[in-house]
């Protein structure tokens, strides 16, 4: 235990002076290597799997200053890494980009400046390539249904991030993009010409099948295993394909639906399931879960901790009211 909390005083003094630099003038990104990063990464995902346990890319700490665009997309403008500084929120700009490597998962903890009050948020630690070849890497909150479910993403996972924000983080002076804000962040189908051309990365399109019935199969085995953000990847293509089959606006919304509910958007997923009913009344599935998301509206709002398994311990760190996460096996129920 002594050595745990050595390590916790070790990484808050480093999210200490990390906090300071994110508070002082702008300075140019220093470009990375982009052959030595990408072995880096691959050879720590390698290690992370082998320990035969679901892992994070380990814990941040940040304080509780968030960014979200507001800015429509159509007046938003191109950036490249080699234009930006840090820290710094580039305003008015979007970067195109996609993922590198395997991603992982990531742990936050995040401090209220009043309060003083500690709480943590999980989301995607990536290693991303802009269209000139150069990286950096992105962790981007709030966006995960499921806790480590990151295999959704892909080498071919192409992205457009609204407004970056590169800042220092806890984890060492090498700066990084933080997102907060899922409607930040844009994927765009390699096997979309059209869309990618719009953007400049045209160079990325991949040619797939124009059939939808394959994509709509594809969809509805990810559906079926709860693979919902894989699943609406493929609705969408399918759409793509035959934007006149209502069935995979059905299935689409069914998933959209799901995946609401599985990350307690209880509203939003009520909202989705009643848009089904409304253009498919007899849709059995559909009336259901209506039913499941309307009744835990009516509960109140709170974090059902006892149903999470993950790889995590809580240990109070003295004086600091903070928590730090371990990778510990928690059984189901046992909290």
């Amino acid at each position: 235990m002594h050595s745990k909390v050595a390590d916790q005083d070790v990484q808050w003094a480093q999210w200490k002076e990390s906090e300071r630099l994110n508070h002082g003038p702008p300075k140019p990104r220093q470009n990375r290597d982009a052959l030595e990063e990408k072995l880096t990464w691959e050879m720590w995902s390698v290690q992370i799997d082998s320990k035969g346990q679901r892992a994070t890319a380990g814990v941040s700490y940040s304080s509780n200053e968030s960014h979200c665009c507001k800015t429509q997309f159509d007046e938003l403008k191109p950036i490249m890494l080699k234009e930006m500084k840090v820290p710094m929120i580039h305003t008015g700009r979007y970067l195109v980009c996609k993922c590198l490597c395997k991603p992982l998962p990531i742990i936050n903890i995040m401090e209220t400046p009043v309060e003083k009050r500690s709480f943590s948020t999980c989301g995607i630690s990536m290693l991303i390539q802009d269209l000139n070849g150069d990286v950096e890497e992105v962790n981007a909150f709030n966006y995960l249904y499921e806790f480590a479910n990151v295999e959704w993403m892909t080498s071919e996972t192409i992205m457009i991030i609204k407004e970056p924000w590169l800042l220092y983080t806890s984890q060492g002076k090498t700066p990084s993009f933080k997102v907060d804000s899922p409607s930040d962040i844009i994927f765009v189908d390699s096997a979309d010409e059209k869309s990618l051309d719009k953007i400049g990365a045209k160079k990325w399109f991949v040619e797939k099948s124009k059939d939808a019935e394959v994509w709509r199969q594809k969809a509805n085995e990810c559906f079926k295993n709860g693979n919902f953000e894989k699943a609406l990847f493929f609705y969408d293509r399918a759409i793509r394909c035959n934007p006149e089959l209502s069935v995979l606006y059905l299935n689409k919304s069914l998933t959209m639906g799901q995946a609401a509910y599985g990350m307690r958007e209880w509203q939003k997923a009520a909202e989705l399931f009643l848009s089904v009913l409304k253009e498919f009344p007899q849709n059995a599935l559909a009336s259901e879960q209506l039913k499941r998301a309307t009744s835990r509206k009516k509960e109140k709002p709170e974090l059902d901790v006892a149903d999470y398994i993950g790889p995590i311990e809580i240990v109070d760190i003295p004086g600091k009211n903070v928590v730090k996460l371990f990778l510990q096996k928690i059984l189901e129920n046992e909290l």
